[in-house]
């Protein structure tokens, strides 16, 4: 069986071309020594996490984000099957194998103390919301709040709490 992370991977790379906004990841509490601006910030179980790097991709209807933590070089928020192009609304993270239609994704990855990935998802019964509050069709950009809850992909039944997620003026198409 695919695990999510696989699954939240292999969606970004087959719908498309993958963009990244600068950012350089040494440790600085403020703005973890980046560049850029701040894409977005979201908390775990009520801890903080921002993200100065970002990627999208998109197929003909669907668009998927994913935002690159701080706290680690491999930690992220993948927000996965959301309308393509995108229109201020919400949007259900509800992805699951009885999802039908498809609607949205939520994972957070996790790849702290060593691990090689644990993914923590949103399904048909764990779920979240993604709110989209403003599109800029000229700029290509978009801004919204999320927040789920992330089943742990081992069976374990762990979750994850991801709260007060905010994303800003995020680039979704070059």
């Amino acid at each position: 069986m695919k695990t999510i992370f696989t699954k939240s991977f292999l969606a970004l790379l087959f719908l498309g071309v993958i963009s990244i906004t600068a950012c350089n990841n040494d440790d600085d509490d403020d703005n973890c020594g980046a560049t850029g601006t701040l894409e977005a910030s979201w908390k775990i179980n009520g801890v903080e996490e921002k993200a100065y790097q970002s990627f999208h991709a998109h197929t003909v209807s669907l668009l998927s984000l994913s935002f690159q933590s701080c706290s680690g070089p491999n930690n992220a928020i993948v927000i996965n099957y959301i309308p393509y192009p995108p229109s201020v609304g919400t949007y259900e993270l509800k992805y699951g194998p009885l999802s039908s239609p498809i609607k949205g994704m939520g994972t957070y990855i996790d790849e702290g103390a060593g691990t090689s990935g644990i993914s923590y998802a949103t399904n048909d019964t764990i779920t979240g919301t993604f709110i989209i509050t403003d599109v800029d069709l000229s700029a290509k950009t978009l801004s919204g709040t999320f927040s789920f809850n992330g089943l742990k992909e081992d069976g374990s039944g762990v979750i994850n709490n991801i709260t007060e997620g905010q994303i800003f003026n995020t680039v979704y198409e070059d």
